[in-house]
């Protein structure tokens, strides 16, 4: 028997940030919140935080969405047969993919364990970011099929093809909305906003930087100045957003149970200190 949530917080949301392969650190996260007796009225996610948020807007405890993440299914549900041969580009599809997975396994593991849920449905108000390439914009999805919609937010460019979800090729939240939390803009009732991110830039040395590197940092500054544009307008709104990173090791491509039992633990305890931090605010707010 799964121990009760605490009352949501009808002022606060929660947006979950798009971490490079972040399930379990965010997870504890949620975990440390639900501890520490606070807990948001509404969640947002983007790729890993769209996984987790998702799930747990489903109904699930963080403890359960652990022990669903831990499980040999899950860990090895992004790897499809033709991966490493790029097969999906190859041209004998009647569709196109943009990534070397077609995101076939994730999506059958989301269904057995969402079923057909649809996003406006969650037990917990939830929004998805995600990059519509045939709209040309940036979305968070709150109406649609949730297990689709998670796999879409997931689909990091080439690795994971984008998805086509009634009728809209969807890709990686990630690239714009990391994490999503403007739509919350307009909201007559949430006035402060949890950001949880999860690692730091990992900067080489000048004569050390490859492509790669290169390419992460571009889009890690691209997010920054995108999130700072987003947190003023929020301000401008007179509400608050607070971002809380978990500085996290970078993953390795294959978790193991181990290792995500540790950044799950390094999340709980971020979340505790975060509940903490929360509830002493409102505590001086009301002295």
């Amino acid at each position: 028997m799964m121990d009760p949530l605490p009352t949501p917080d009808r002022s606060l949301a929660l947006t979950l940030d798009s971490a490079f392969l972040g399930f379990y650190t965010h997870a504890g996260f949620l975990q440390g919140l639900a501890e520490g007796g606070c807990w948001p009225a509404e969640i947002a996610g983007a790729s890993a935080g769209a996984l987790v948020g998702g799930l747990v807007a489903a109904g699930n405890s963080p403890r359960q969405v652990l022990d669903l993440l831990l499980s040999w299914d899950f860990r090895t549900a992004f790897y499809e047969a033709g991966m490493v041969v790029g097969l999906p580009f190859w041209p004998i599809y009647r569709r196109r993919y943009s990534g070397a997975s077609k995101g076939n396994r994730i999506l059958a593991w989301l269904k057995r364990h969402l079923g057909d849920l649809r996003l406006e449905d969650t037990a917990i108000p939830f929004g998805i970011a995600v990059t519509n390439l045939s709209r040309v914009r940036a979305e968070v999805k709150r109406e649609g099929p949730l297990a689709e919609l998670i796999v879409a937010s997931c689909a990091y460019p080439t690795v994971l093809s984008h998805q086509v979800v009634e009728g809209d090729a969807l890709w990686d939240g990630g690239i714009a909305l990391s994490p999503p939390f403007i739509h919350w803009l307009e909201s007559p009732t949430l006035h402060h906003v949890l950001a949880h991110c999860i690692g730091v830039s990992v900067v080489p040395p000048a004569l050390k930087m490859g492509v790669s590197d290169a390419f992460a940092l571009s889009h890690d500054i691209i997010g920054e100045e995108l999130f700072e544009l987003r947190r003023q307008k929020m301000a401008e709104a007179g509400k608050t957003v607070e971002r809380v990173v978990t500085p996290t090791r970078r993953p390795k491509v294959f978790i193991t149970e181990r290792a995500g039992r540790e950044f799950f633990e390094a999340g709980r305890q971020n979340g505790l200190r975060t509940a903490r931090t929360q509830r002493d605010a409102k505590t001086a707010a009301h002295a």
